[in-house]
């Protein structure tokens, strides 16, 4: 489960830093 959060967490940044 860990595993999953951390690579939902990244694809949130990475995201947000493509957003932004």
């Amino acid at each position: 489960m860990k595993v999953v959060v951390i690579a939902l967490a990244i694809v949130a940044i990475a995201g947000i830093a493509v957003a932004h």
